[in-house]
């Protein structure tokens, strides 16, 4: 079977509609489903430099994220090498994010969670997983298990996951990875994708096989 995948010619980079920000660059896959209760991922971990140092901020990562509240906060969970926003440190590793935003798309709020336990090498396959646990609470899982829980508004449902690869920088590097086993978590029961819209932004070199659909299979 032919799966999604996003495959680095020299440099590999991403960015989300939702985060929106000229310096960034991104190549990542859209689901365009709404009302839902999660997303859900699996991928082996491949070599990744950001090229960080302590004056460049550099980051590459793989994550998916899942925008909540009318499009006003989103939370994610992936993996990355390079800049800990949180301060502005070398980190290598799994991490979950929240993101609060105003009506505006401000910034009101960044919740950072670096995850430790499962392994980071290279060759180790994992599952990246955010769910609904509760009307306004959601849950972010690695290997399906709950590594961080988060409040969001009252109700709140997710909508147009994510799922890619992004880089603040033109010069961080990433060898293939083969994200699969796409999936959304809608009414209690996780579905495979429907579609995915593949995109990418600032001449990024981005590559997907040609028949993106065929990442849909079951989470096991």
């Amino acid at each position: 079977m032919k799966r999604f995948f996003i495959f680095l010619m020299i440099t590999l980079f991403s960015l989300s509609s939702i985060k929106a920000n000229a310096a960034n660059y991104y190549g990542t896959a859209n689901n365009n489903a709404s009302e839902l209760d999660g997303v859900f991922f699996r991928a082996t971990i491949q070599d990744m430099d950001a090229q960080w140092d302590n004056s460049n901020y550099r980051f590459v990562l793989h994550t998916c994220w899942l925008p909540t509240d009318s499009n006003t906060s989103w939370i994610e969970v992936g993996f990355l090498d390079g800049e800990w926003i949180g301060d502005h440190t070398y980190y290598r590793g799994f991490y979950a994010a929240q993101y609060i935003m105003d009506q505006n798309g401000n910034i009101q709020q960044r919740n950072l969670k670096k995850i430790s336990g499962p392994s980071t090498q290279v060759g180790t396959t994992h599952t990246f997983q955010i769910q609904r646990d509760g009307n306004n609470t959601w849950g972010v899982y690695i290997d399906y298990t709950l590594r961080q829980t988060w409040t969001s508004g009252t109700g709140s449902v997710g909508f147009s996951p994510h799922v890619g690869l992004e880089s603040n920088n033109i010069v961080s590097t990433s060898s293939t990875w083969n994200e699969r086993a796409f999936q959304i978590y809608k009414n209690g029961t996780w579905l495979n994708w429907s579609d995915a819209i593949l995109s990418q932004s600032g001449n990024a070199s981005v590559n997907w096989d040609d028949e993106p659909t065929s990442i849909f299979s079951s989470q096991n």
